[in-house]
Parts: C-alpha cells; sequence; structure tokens
C-alpha cells in the first residue's frame, strides 16, 4: 500500500501509551494538586493509545508484508514484529481493566500494568527505528545513488569449491586467505570458484574494503526486481547491513556448479542452507564473473531465499561460521 501508514500510526500510538504511563506515574506524586485532572488527561491518553494501536499493528502486518527488504532486515523486521504484537496486547488489556474501573481511582496494579505496557511500546518503536536507521526500510534511494536497492541474505554464507561432484562443504577457515582482518586480506581470484569462495571470506572479515577487492565496480546486485547499479551503491546502501549480518549466522554449502560461458565469462550457482535468529532457509545464490587478465571479479549478484526443510533433508558435511 502506498503510502504506507504505518509510520504516521505508530506516532500516535507511542506519544499517548508513554505519556498516559508518565501521568499515571506522576499522579502518585504526594500531595499533587493535579491529581484528578491528571488521571482524566492519562485515561484519555491510554484509550486513545489503545486505539491507534489496533490501526497501527493493522498497518505494521500490511507492511511486513510488502515493503521490499533483504535478508538481515527480514530478521529485523521479525523482532519487530514480535515485541509489538504483546506490546499492542498488553496496552489493549490495561485499557479494557482502566475502562472497566473509569469511575474509580487507578490503582497500583493498574498503573504497574501501564508503566510496563509503556515500556514495551517504546522498545517496540526503538526496534522500528532501528528498520530505519540501520536497514533503510522504506526509505528511498537519493536520486544521484543508482539503483533501488536490494534484496538479499548472504552474508558470506556461500563458500568451498565446487569441483567436478557440484558439492562442497568447505568452511572459511578452510580457504587459505587472510580473512581476520581486511586491510591484509588477499583475495583469490584465480578461478571463478576461487572468487566466490573469496567473496565469502570477504564478508566475514567486516571489511567493505575486502569486499571491494572481489567485486567489479560496476556490479549489478538484484533481488526481487531490485538492483544496486555498482558498488558505491551497494557500499552507501545495504553493504554495512550485509557485513554486519555476516558475523551473526551460519550456514552450509549443499550445493555448488560452475558453468563456463564463453571464454571469459563463467556463472557460478551456490545453495547453502542459512541459519539465523529467526530460524533457517534456504539461499540460493548467482554469481557471474568475468575474466581480465589473469583475474576473475564478480560483475553480478542474485540471492533468493525459500524455506528451509527439515536439516536431514538436506545434503552437505560441514557447516562454517559468518
Amino acid at each position: 500500500m502506498e503510502p504506507n501508514i504505518h509510520p504516521i500510526l505508530v506516532h500516535y500510538t507511542l506519544a499517548f501509551a508513554s505519556t498516559a504511563a508518565i501521568l499515571y506515574l506522576l499522579r502518585l506524586v504526594p500531595n499533587l494538586r493535579q491529581r484528578q485532572g491528571m488521571t482524566i488527561a492519562a485515561d484519555w491518553m491510554l484509550f486513545l493509545a489503545a486505539g491507534f494501536v489496533i490501526a497501527t499493528i493493522a498497518a505494521g502486518f500490511e507492511a511486513y508484508y510488502s515493503v521490499a527488504h533483504d535478508g538481515p532486515s527480514h530478521e529485523a523486521m521479525t523482532t519487530h514484529r514480535n515485541w509489538a504484537v504483546p506490546s499492542g496486547l498488553a496496552v489493549l488489556a490495561v485499557a479494557t481493566w482502566r475502562w472497566l474501573s473509569r469511575k474509580e481511582a487507578p490503582g497500583g496494579g493498574q498503573v504497574a500494568g501501564i508503566a510496563v505496557a509503556g515500556l514495551l511500546v517504546v522498545i517496540t518503536a526503538w526496534w522500528g527505528g532501528q528498520l530505519v536507521y540501520s536497514y533503510g526500510l522504506g526509505v528511498k534511494q537519493l536520486p544521484e545513488s543508482s539503483g533501488n536497492g536490494h534484496d538479499h541474505d548472504h552474508g558470506g554464507e556461500t563458500s568451498g569449491d565446487h569441483e567436478d561432484d557440484g558439492h562442497d562443504g568447505d568452511s572459511h577457515a578452510d580457504q587459505g586467505l587472510t580473512t581476520t582482518d581486511g586491510t591484509d586480506f588477499e583475495a583469490d581470484l584465480s578461478s571463478p570458484n576461487a572468487a566466490v569462495k573469496s567473496l565469502a571470506a570477504a564478508y566475514a572479515t567486516g571489511q567493505a574494503e575486502a569486499v571491494r577487492s572481489v567485486l567489479s565496480s560496476d556490479v549489478l546486485i538484484a533481488e526481487g526486481g531490485k538492483i544496486e547499479d555498482g558498488f558505491a551503491a551497494y557500499a552507501g546502501h545495504h553493504l554495512p547491513a550485509d557485513l554486519r549480518a555476516s558475523q551473526e549466522r551460519t550456514s552450509k554449502v549443499l550445493e555448488r556448479k560452475t558453468i563456463r560461458l564463453g571464454t571469459n565469462g563463467a556463472a557460478v550457482i551456490t545453495r547453502s542452507r542459512v541459519e539465523g535468529t529467526s530460524g533457517a532457509s534456504i539461499l540460493l545464490e548467482t554469481a557471474l564473473l568475468e575474466q581480465q587478465g589473469d583475474a576473475w571479479s564478480i560483475t553480478h549478484l542474485h540471492w533468493s531465499f525459500s524455506a528451509a526443510p527439515a536439516p536431514s533433508d538436506n545434503h552437505g558435511d560441514d557447516s562454517h561460521e559468518h
């Protein structure tokens, strides 16, 4: 839905719920002259918060299933949702409780419940802010930035060589590359497989320069119909979140296949099982590479996700961390 009204509604919920909690707590101050008026104001704030929280959560679910996002931001969205639902229920519960006893002064239990509900709303709002400021969800890029962003989740999950059998479980630690410090990272670009392996190791360093050494400056990173056009656009948009995600995930390479495209081109397709805080999924990565001299560089990347089957249904031997 355009425009997405969730960010508008959530500010009302946050303002009313937090203000109500503060007013209920302030009325506990001894010898307070404005206690009665403050109670009336707090009641109205709470009831308004209850009304807005319903609309806010409804709009939030609409955004959850419609806003373009990548893997790392999906986990952050899920965390936000998991805070939002119980927070909203808490606000509705204490508002109903207070409505039924509105002719009486609020008791200590009600004040405590309202304070907890207000705190939950604040925490939920903080997670919502992270979606915007850390992951750029719902934010359009400036005109001078190429591309509209991309939806993917890799975090260096794909690594290991594909030989003739199309399967590999090598870990980053076994790649023979320096991956602990982006300043001394040396990418192996001697073959398409080595370049894809180096990309995974580059993400594992957490250093943007390491990733830059493997990707072409004109790389296209695509997912869900969106494209990051060039490394500069990627570095200014999703790369920081991807580097963070690479430190927080584990994955197992299930299958990798290399296809030569003429004399100087190749495609490397990798399927991995990715484990994160929101559960497991299957990541399919497609990398197109071009040989320039003796080195191969990645000119196009595409990631897509599907639901992961039970671990017993997968194949591959070794898991590796990012």
